[in-house]
């Protein structure tokens, strides 16, 4: 990075700086990852750089989420999506699905996280991609708690409608909060 530093290279200082803010990540230093991944972003909002916009914004909702801070990481996973949306960044949106699922597990909302992964999973196999794996514990361990903490008919119905969802409507279903009202009664009803 010193070298790309001393001739101006952005592009490959953006580049440095995204992954090293992925190793503070994969360490649970949110504190020095949030520090690099803000540096990248500012980078690649300079290059216009949509995809890696996404990126940051998607390991900067991480970091939110690893320090607790659940609305920040809401509204980074958000702006994130939004981004990939308009970029047509398929394997990034399904990596959006997966954040917004982790953050449903934090707040208690299994049913939610389990249709999202579906919606994560249905696209990966459409577009040939696995997980990114942006936290030190991985999905397949989320979606192993999300299994054990829900009833299996239950967990089986919400990753089968996630799985049926087009990509419009599971984005649909990420961003509206009143949705988990509605998993709720429907587990109840």
């Amino acid at each position: 990075m010193r070298a790309a530093r001393e001739v101006g290279d952005i592009r490959n200082i953006g580049r440095s700086v995204t992954c090293l803010g992925a190793v503070a990540l994969a360490q649970r230093d949110y504190e020095r990852a949030t520090r690099l991944l803000e540096e990248a972003l500012t980078i690649q909002r300079e290059l216009g750089d949509r995809w890696g916009i996404a990126r940051s914004l998607v390991s900067l909702g991480v970091a939110a989420l690893g320090r607790g801070d659940h609305e920040a990481a809401e509204i980074l996973f958000e702006q994130g999506l939004t981004v990939q949306l308009e970029a047509d960044d398929r394997p990034g949106i399904a990596a959006s699905f997966e954040q917004i699922a982790a953050l449903s597990v934090e707040a208690g909302d299994h049913q939610r996280a389990a249709c999202l992964y579906g919606a994560a999973s249905i696209l990966r196999e459409m577009v040939g991609t696995h997980p990114l794996q942006l936290v030190p514990h991985g999905s397949d361990e989320i979606v192993a708690a999300v299994v054990a903490a829900l009833d299996p008919e239950v967990f089986a119905d919400a990753w089968s409608r996630g799985r049926a969802m087009t990509v419009d409507e599971a984005v649909s279903y990420a961003r509206d909060k009143t949705r988990r009202n509605d998993d709720v009664h429907h587990a109840l009803g």
